[in-house]
């Protein structure tokens, strides 16, 4: 009870204010009306306008930026939670914490925001997509091809997913686990050509990396077998 009047009375009180602390322009007095509405709102559309409008402020107050980045987070988790784009509030996100510069608060926020949860629809795959972004760009390449390959579970056919983790399983990883990674894309793969080129590229890591001719032999005549267009190479 204590804290839905607290709430109303923050509400009331930035009705009075906000029209006062426009016409002074004072930035840091409409960022704390601002405030106060998105801690005041019952309506998720208003308490969205309003740290949008926090946000904006925000981007010249960089002394007040961490308290914001932590409502954009908590913004981020309820889109997830009520199944609403995510796309405005890493916007948002990258907007306080731009650049190279940015990244790894940008890493921090959307890791904090993705959880544990599995990658389960569109909106979870931008968020895991955005995470291995920020954190290959902050130096962070463990974190990145964690969120890449999680986002891979969901869109299996995503070659620019693929190619990510590819690349960081080049550096972190073994040939054992590229082979995994392509063996689980021929799963999913239907294009004859791009087929044979994930059978391929299983064949030369058996054969160059593994040391497995016969293993290799075995992939490029399942490959052969697929089709006619596989022979021709």
């Amino acid at each position: 009870p204590y804290t839905t009047l607290f709430r109303s009375i923050a509400f009331a009180a930035a009705d009075v204010l906000e029209p006062m602390v426009r016409a002074e322009g004072s930035r840091s007095g409409l960022l704390r009306v601002l405030l106060a509405r998105v801690h005041g709102a019952a309506d998720a559309d208003e308490k969205g306008r309003a740290l949008e409008g926090a946000v904006a402020l925000a981007e010249h107050l960089p002394s007040e930026r961490g308290r914001v980045l932590a409502l954009v987070r908590s913004a981020l988790e309820r889109a997830i939670d009520e199944a609403r784009p995510v796309g405005p509030w890493i916007s948002a996100l990258e907007r306080l914490s731009p650049g190279e510069g940015g990244a790894g608060s940008r890493a921090d926020v959307l890791a904090l925001a993705l959880g544990d949860r599995a990658v389960s629809s569109d909106e979870l795959l931008l968020l895991a997509q955005r995470l291995g972004d920020a954190a290959m760009l902050a130096g962070d390449r463990a974190r990145a091809l964690d969120a890449y390959k999680r986002a891979l579970e969901y869109s299996p056919s995503s070659s620019e997913l693929m190619a990510g983790v590819d690349l960081l399983l080049r550096e972190q990883g073994t040939p054992d686990d590229r082979v995994k990674l392509y063996r689980s894309a021929l799963a999913t793969e239907s294009s004859p050509d791009k087929r044979r080129g994930l059978h391929l590229a299983i064949a030369n890591l058996q054969r160059k990396e593994l040391g497995d001719a016969g293993g290799a032999a075995e992939t490029l005549r399942a490959s052969l077998a697929e089709g006619p267009d596989d022979a021709t190479e």
